[in-house]
């Protein structure tokens, strides 16, 4: 059994060894889909458009930056997570490079093995 460190597996790498991959399936996964209230026309709209960046962005890789960029504020843009009553709060700046370290070893712990 071999050890991979996180920052050296992508998601390309994980569909090929898995054998997985996306689907259009609308009834992939019912249970999410289950008393779910309609989406207006906009709302759709930007959805789409969302999951057409994400399918060409994924081709190329992005880091955990480019998604939050990329993907997650739009949709917590999307979702009202920016509005009145919610504040969102970033993550603090590490000055020291042993606190860099020590987070990037928390990050490595994910381990995927055969």
């Amino acid at each position: 059994m071999k050890t991979r460190q996180a920052n050296e597996l992508t998601l390309a790498s994980l569909s090929e060894r898995f054998g997985i991959g996306e689907t259009s399936e609308p009834h992939a996964f019912d249970e999410w889909q289950d008393n779910l209230p309609e989406l207006d026309s906009i709302h759709a709209q930007q959805l789409d458009r969302l999951k057409e960046r994400y399918r060409y962005l994924r081709k190329h890789g992005l880091d955990e930056e480019g998604v939050k960029l990329t993907m997650l504020s739009p949709l917590l843009d999307l979702t009202g997570f920016f509005d009145p009553l919610f504040q969102p709060k970033t993550e603090a700046q590490v000055e020291n490079l042993y606190d860099v370290v020590l987070t990037l070893r928390r990050l490595a712990q994910i381990i995927v093995s055969k």
